[in-house]
């Protein structure tokens, strides 16, 4: 298994398979957005919502999918289209 983190905002696309480890660091005060009805693809829910600089969250892919995310002001709604960062996609394939 392998491990791959994301900044947000920030980091580009990122591929990988069921059983990796994905760690989110927050490198701004954001608000983290993705597809509804894909939070679960994690054994822990994706953290969408309100985030400051110092937030992390880590979990193992538990299901394959394309998440599409993408961060807006920390105080903005994910439906405003004031984003911090272009749309990105963490993409999980199966074993």
């Amino acid at each position: 298994m392998a491990d791959f983190s994301i900044n947000v905002p920030g980091t580009g696309n990122i591929t990988m398979r069921v059983g990796d480890t994905l760690t989110v660091h927050f490198v701004g005060d954001c608000r983290f957005c993705f597809d509804s009805g894909l939070g679960n693809c994690f054994n822990s829910g994706i953290p969408a919502g309100q985030h400051r600089n110092t937030d992390s969250w880590a979990a193992v892919a538990r299901t394959a999918g394309t998440i599409t995310h993408h961060s807006v002001g920390h105080d903005e709604d994910c439906s405003r289209h004031v984003e911090l960062d272009a749309a990105r996609s963490i993409q999980i394939t199966s074993n």
